[in-house]
């Protein structure tokens, strides 16, 4: 299985509308549909959350981008 690195600003710009957003829903259903196994450093969920707390990002809403991620 092949594998790749997620970084925090990349997975951020899923829920930012910023230059590269779509580019970013782009490779997640790229990655999905191949199968890609998607790693993260440790720090990646405290960097996700951070930006999401700074973000204008509403809470309750949800993200599902090919069943692939879910955001809550």
């Amino acid at each position: 299985m092949n594998k790749v690195v997620l970084d925090s600003f990349v997975f951020r710009k899923l829920f930012l509308q910023e230059p590269g957003h779509q580019d970013a829903i782009d490779l997640i259903n790229e990655l999905s549909q191949r199968n890609i196994k998607v790693l993260v450093a440790s720090l990646f969920l405290y960097k996700v959350l951070s930006i999401a707390v700074a973000s204008p990002f509403p809470v309750k809403n949800r993200l599902c981008i090919n069943n692939a991620i879910s955001i809550c």
